[in-house]
């Protein structure tokens, strides 16, 4: 179960780049070695020469931003 909301986080994260106004290349599931060690990123994204890095989660409930930290919302 864990897994298939990890993937369907994934696919939504996808459509909400599709809207990007701008060009880009975006490349999902991107598997990189560093000191030999493997790592996976979910999604890199390259727009006006600038990587970002995305690792997507699925998890239930509602979150938000404050003060650069990531909060459960708490009802």
């Amino acid at each position: 179960m864990k897994l298939k909301r990890g993937y369907e986080g994934e696919l939504l994260f996808d459509t909400f780049i599709e809207e990007l106004p701008c060009d880009f290349l975006s490349l999902n599931d991107l598997w990189l070695t560093h000191h030999n060690k493997c790592f996976q990123i979910d999604n890199a994204l390259l727009v006006n020469n600038i990587f970002y890095m995305y690792e997507v989660k699925n998890y239930p409930g509602v979150y938000y931003y404050e003060k650069d930290k990531l909060f459960l919302a708490l009802y």
